[in-house]
């Protein structure tokens, strides 16, 4: 077995267990990055670039882009000497970098997407069974579920990304009408829908969602003339919905009703002369508001890592921004990706930390006509971004390593699928 099919065999059982145990899942990531890196040496030595994939469309921009994010997060990491900065740093160095290192040797085969889509649908399962069954052993209605992962909103990241990805294959089987494995795909999003609504966390909910409905239209769009076909789906989708409406009935489900009455309450009553009321959702805005005449103050630099604490308490004493700004003091971010970096880096420096996010999202759109991969890549930004306007999950090492294992693997499936262009003599 080559260096290659290693690589590719140790990220596919890193999405398997992904859903059992975080570690072993970074562990086999580890393994392949390692194993990437005797593979690069090896090319640069025999002077071949033919066991790399740098020739193919996306991996050098990617790599590229990868590679920037993590030198400036060790800068930052250099020049701010405090734990958030050094936690800023342990989330996001190793992570993109190992992603950098292995993308270039990822090769997967066109042959390998049963094994693709099957891994998928084993970490869907165990992921979400995680949550659920850390929610019945506590017993609480108002207990938010986190699964085997440490933040309830961390874990309903990961756990959309990952149900985006059997979103897609399932109404994919629904019109090719193969219904075995239509019913595993529903099975599989059941479990991972009922996990995301029992971590209580918002912007992941309202992401899944989204993505459910785009897919839904979709659908529609394309069987608009095969009523058979459109009556299928409407009666799967239907039934689906029937199940969400009678478990909102019970119990455990009123904590998620009150959070989202609070949030929208705040969003509607949060812009007065009074301070918001310190919830959730008034936190986040008030957040968002210092942020933002942080980021206008050092829009180039930012002020670093671990710093708006200070800032918020100076601001505050200039009556520059009237929010709670004791609250925000217990916090070490800032509930949005976008926000965090520019508050942290500055505009420039922050766009380029995650502007890999941006490169693959135009990446899968650019392919989104060829193949189901393409959608899955996709769509599976779309969501990474969506979550990220109410969290930081490209500031998280744990959806981090979800999204570009997931993306990665789909980029390389894509190149391997794509047949090359010939030149008509």
């Amino acid at each position: 077995m080559n260096i290659q099919r290693s690589i590719f065999y140790c990220l596919a059982l890193s999405l398997f267990v992904y859903g059992l145990n975080y570690h072993i899942s970074k562990g086999l990531i580890h393994l392949a990055a390692l194993l990437s890196i005797i593979n690069i040496v090896l090319a640069i030595k025999n002077k071949s670039i033919n066991n790399l994939s740098i020739d193919k469309p996306g991996v050098l921009p990617i790599v590229f882009l990868l590679l920037v994010s993590s030198a400036i997060s060790a800068v930052y990491y250099i020049l701010y000497d405090n734990p958030i900065a050094e936690r800023l740093f342990s989330n996001t160095f190793p992570v993109t970098l190992a992603f950098s290192l292995i993308i270039p040797s990822l090769n997967v085969n066109k042959s390998d997407g049963n094994i693709l889509l099957y891994s998928a649908i084993a970490s869907c399962i165990f992921l979400g069974l995680s949550g659920i069954v850390d929610y019945a052993l506590h017993g609480n209605s108002g207990y938010r579920t986190a699964g085997f992962i440490n933040a309830p909103i961390i874990y309903a990241v990961s756990v959309s990304l990952i149900t985006t990805w059997i979103n897609v294959n399932f109404f994919s089987f629904l019109l090719k009408k193969n219904w075995m494995m239509s019913a595993l795909c529903f099975l599989s999003l059941c479990i991972g829908f009922l996990s995301i609504f029992l971590s209580g966390s918002r912007g992941p909910i309202l992401a899944s969602t989204i993505i459910f409905f785009l897919l839904l239209i979709h659908f529609l769009i394309l069987n608009h003339s095969n009523i058979k076909k459109t009556l299928l789906a409407l009666v799967s989708i239907s039934l689906f919905l029937s199940i969400l409406l009678l478990v909102s009935n019970l119990s455990f489900f009123d904590n998620i009703k009150n959070r989202f009455e609070s949030g929208i309450t705040n969003i509607s009553t949060g812009f007065h002369e009074g301070k918001r009321a310190p919830t959730s959702a008034g936190v986040r805005l008030d957040m968002w508001e210092a942020s933002f005449v942080t980021i206008c103050d050092y829009p180039l630099t930012g002020i670093g890592a671990g710093n708006h604490a200070r800032y918020f308490q100076t601001l505050d004493q200039e009556q520059r921004i009237n929010v709670n700004t004791d609250k925000l003091m217990r916090y070490n971010h800032m509930h949005n990706d976008i926000i965090q970096a520019w508050l942290s880096m500055g505009v420039i420096f922050g766009t380029l930390f995650l502007l890999y996010i941006l490169y693959l999202t135009a990446f899968f759109f650019n392919q989104v006509n060829h193949q189901r991969s393409s959608r899955v890549g996709l769509l599976v930004c779309i969501s990474f971004i969506l979550c990220g306007l109410t969290d930081v999950p490209a500031h998280s090492a744990v959806s981090l390593t979800l999204f570009l294992l997931i993306t990665s693997l789909n980029l390389s499936y894509i190149n391997s699928s794509n047949k090359p262009k010939t030149i008509k003599k």
